[in-house]
């Protein structure tokens, strides 16, 4: 009698075992498979089961260690207890019987305490993690000190020797994932094109550097304060202007800027009474922080400068709105398409095309790295300031500088031309010992 007693214990601890080690593998898969807008439900929810799974969840980390160890303390019992039953059992069956018992309890404990409690678990992410958060959040503050010390003893070295670049902090949905979902949900139909192509802009913005958008050095309307008021009203009626960058000496050297309005609602100030100062940027800032700039001190211009301190170019939120929205109206005098097509294989392109642009419509799998325009892709290949007629080529395009304008390149004239004529086009070029850009 006292033997059968011991018996129903064993199987009642046994059977309370695979549950613990059902309810680390459930908990586990449901808590991680929580999307972030589900997470974020269960932050605002009131205090209970969601609340407790949130906290759970805002250290993966910690939770991550809690599961293992805990399932592995569960499954280690349920082996030892389980190994002396088999053995107390093996005598009173025999033959294959006692083959098949003592794989039992492994085949259990995978069947019932891992692959159907993940299956449960990763279709109804969001119950399981509400039924198991209170268990779970006992056994995490019990565990705790066990598991400090073995995260600053072991687990974080070991992390740091193996992956020093990895971040310290969840960084939340990432761009590639933003990208993957865009493609996906215009693929279903659930956006349209136009709309997809609008988000996919600016979620680019992340890896889009403010030289790439920014009005060049070289071609930055500015006023040297030194010429007077009649000369800065010329300008500004000529150009159409807003806001005019100033100077002294020369653009390296500006003073600030002065509002268009200003000028002429307070006529009795003096220039330097009307200058108002700028904002700098780096020129290698991305443009999501530049916007995010713009926002905070409400600015909406701002000089990118270089590494040395010098001015590089201006931006403004019409030139990032360009960028994602494609070009806004713009005056007459200005160039039209930066695109024009000669002939079937024959197309002039304008010198500060943006090279991404230019990559995509004629080059998608070249990587171009350190230039910013078609015409800083031909001076890199050069290794030096284009002139008339230079020519370079890039696999089976050939580009010729067609026009320019003092020293800047002003238009590029690009042709298709066969690999065999390509090859001869190469070695009659400035740019021919120069090896095609891949």
């Amino acid at each position: 009698m006292r033997q059968a007693g011991e018996m129903t214990f064993t199987f009642l601890l046994l059977g309370f075992l695979i549950l613990a080690s059902g309810m680390f593998s459930a908990g586990e898969t449901a808590l991680f498979s929580l999307s972030a807008h589900q997470r974020q439900l269960f932050e605002r929810a009131k205090p209970g089961p969601k609340r407790l799974a949130a906290t759970l969840i805002h250290r993966p980390d910690q939770l991550l260690v809690t599961v293992l160890l805990g399932n592995m303390a569960v499954n280690v019992a349920f082996f030892a207890i389980s190994s002396v039953l088999v053995i107390q059992l093996k005598d009173r069956v025999g033959g294959g019987w006692a083959t098949l018992l003592a794989f039992l309890p492994l085949i259990t404990l995978i069947l019932l305490g891992e692959v159907l409690p993940k299956a449960v678990a990763v279709t109804h992410p969001v119950s399981i993690s509400m039924l198991v958060a209170f268990p779970l959040f006992v056994v995490n503050r019990a565990l705790a000190p066990v598991r400090g010390a073995l995260q600053w003893l072991f687990i974080k070295p070991a992390v740091r020797l193996l992956s020093p670049d990895a971040p310290e902090t969840d960084p939340g949905v990432t761009h590639e994932e933003l990208q993957t979902l865009l493609a996906s949900s215009a693929h279903r139909g659930l956006i349209d094109r136009p709309t997809s192509l609008l988000l996919q802009e600016v979620v680019e913005l992340h890896d889009v550097k403010v030289r790439e958008v920014m009005v060049h050095r070289a071609d930055i309307i500015a006023f040297d304060l030194d010429e007077g008021l009649d000369e800065l009203i010329r300008l500004v009626r000529l150009h159409r202007l807003k806001q005019v960058p100033v100077f002294r000496q020369d653009i390296d050297h500006l003073c600030g800027v002065i509002n268009v309005k200003e000028l002429f609602l307070y006529q009795g100030r003096t220039l330097d009474q009307l200058v108002r100062p700028v904002l700098y940027v780096p020129e290698l800032a991305t443009v999501d922080r530049l916007l995010s700039t713009f926002r905070e001190r409400g600015e909406k211009l701002a000089i990118a400068v270089d590494e040395y301190g010098g001015t590089a170019g201006l931006v403004t939120l019409r030139d990032v709105a360009e960028r994602i929205i494609g070009e806004l109206h713009q005056p007459a005098d200005t160039l039209g398409e930066p695109i024009r097509q000669l002939a079937e294989d024959e197309y002039l392109i304008a010198g500060q095309l943006s090279i991404r642009d230019w990559a995509d419509l004629f080059a998608p799998r070249i990587e171009l790295r350190g230039v910013d325009t078609v015409a800083g892709l031909m001076a890199a290949r050069l290794g030096r300031v284009p002139a008339l007629g230079d020519s370079v080529r890039v696999r089976n395009l050939l580009l010729t500088v067609q026009e320019m304008d003092r020293r800047r390149v002003t238009w590029i004239r690009l042709r298709r031309v066969p690999p065999a004529e390509s090859a001869l086009a190469g070695t009659n070029t400035p740019a021919a010992s120069e090896p095609a850009t891949e």
